[in-house]
């Protein structure tokens, strides 16, 4: 499913802002109370760093006023490029529970997930 994002995409423009067109846009939306979204972002963080992948990161609090369109998502939800990593349906104001490598539940999607959606975005062979 991919999803647009508007906000994403807005860059200022000025002689002191930089950013890389090839950056991989990556969106985690979460809810604070949730305590599964640091180690999502921390994850996301190094499947990136080991890939070698120039990627931003996105964080967006589900429970924020502007960003209500989020609530439908359970937390952490992440999205490559726009696309849900796992879509779940509607799950919003919860903690997501994933199928880990192993077959075991956890909070946060397994590193395989991550590291075949990166690698599948970088190729330029996701859908």
């Amino acid at each position: 499913m991919a999803l647009s994002f508007p906000w994403i995409s807005q860059v200022v423009r000025s002689q002191s802002v930089h950013f890389s067109v090839d950056r991989m846009k990556i969106s985690i939306i979460y809810e604070p109370d949730c305590p599964n979204y640091g180690q999502a972002r921390s994850l996301v963080e190094e499947v990136c760093s080991s890939e070698g992948v120039d990627y931003s990161i996105e964080m967006i609090d589900s429970t924020i006023e502007s960003s209500s369109d989020f609530r439908k998502y359970g937390s952490p939800t992440v999205f490559v490029e726009g696309r849900e990593l796992e879509p779940s349906g509607d799950s919003g104001n919860c903690c997501r529970v994933y199928t880990g490598d192993r077959g075991q539940l956890q909070g946060v999607l397994s590193r395989a997930a991550i590291l075949e959606a990166i690698r599948r975005e970088s190729s330029g062979t996701a859908p």
